[in-house]
């Protein structure tokens, strides 16, 4: 089985980024994490406003990928 693991960055748009490319190539999320999600780094302020809300990492697998 192929694998392609890309890691991609948006500037802010990832979430609607990650629904085009699930809708367009057939593809199911598996997994999102905003930052606000994620676990907090020693020494370093927690993400607040549209910082928090936007996606740190996303999982998407394409049908045949299972």
């Amino acid at each position: 089985m192929a694998q392609f693991e890309p890691y991609l960055s948006f500037n802010g748009n990832c979430a609607e980024a990650m629904r085009f490319y699930e809708k367009t190539l057939g593809g199911k999320i598996e997994m999102s994490m905003t930052y606000g999600e994620a676990p907090p780094m020693p020494g370093q302020p927690a993400p607040s406003g549209d910082a928090a809300k936007r996606i740190m990492h996303a999982s998407m697998t394409l049908e045949g990928d299972r």
